[in-house]
């Protein structure tokens, strides 16, 4: 089977120089990239499905204190 081939521009000593990707390779896109974005290689781990709401940080940090609170008055009660 045959993809498109995509280009990335690569920072540092190689700036300039492109190499050619296959669709879904292995490498993100990095800065400088061209190609189509919906074909690259989009790394999200399996805590992904863990995120129910999108919530400001003060929020989350208050909720995971609160869970911990919650957590060690079982542990010691």
């Amino acid at each position: 089977m045959t993809y498109p081939i995509f280009s990335v521009g690569m920072g540092g000593g190689m700036a300039g120089t492109s190499i050619e990707l296959p669709k879904y390779g292995i490498f993100p896109p990095l800065p400088g990239f061209a190609g189509d974005l919906e074909q690259t290689a989009l790394y999200a781990g399996e805590s992904c499905r863990l995120i129910h709401a999108i919530k400001p940080a003060g929020h989350i940090v208050r909720d995971i204190a609160r869970e911990a609170e919650d957590i060690l008055q079982r542990l010691y009660a």
